[in-house]
């Protein structure tokens, strides 16, 4: 089963996915213009690890900040691991955020609910 880094920059996030730690972390800033082209990458290793042997996947989500293009990719992520949930495999998702920042804890409640999947809120 493969692994997936996306190397961070100025307007590209940390991703970091090990099936065999079950881990996806994603860390930092992302104003990617087009988010896909980073995130469609992950998607494919996503989909192998669906049908993978592994039972769990801690996902931690700590970015900074997002632009439009990387919330619709961030979307698209969590209705991913929705699908990988409902086939038995126990996916656990924390969403990290300044609790000064009341935007980032907004974007985190909207995502679980526009995705319709569990999201622990973790202030930092």
């Amino acid at each position: 089963m493969e692994k997936f880094l996306s190397t961070p920059s100025h307007t590209t996030p940390y991703i970091y996915f090990n099936p065999e730690g079950e881990i996806l972390e994603m860390r930092g800033n992302s104003t990617l213009v087009n988010a896909r082209e980073v995130f469609g990458e992950l998607y494919q290793v996503l989909i192998n690890f669906k049908k993978s042997i592994y039972p769990k996947l801690n996902v931690n989500i700590q970015l900074e900040y997002f632009n439009t293009s990387t919330y619709k990719c961030l979307l698209e992520t969590m209705i991913h691991l929705k699908e990988m949930k409902s086939t038995g495999k126990n996916i656990i998702v924390n969403w990290y955020y300044n609790i000064e920042d009341e935007d980032a804890l907004e974007q985190g409640e909207d995502i679980a609910q526009l995705s319709g999947m569990q999201v622990n809120l973790v202030g930092i």
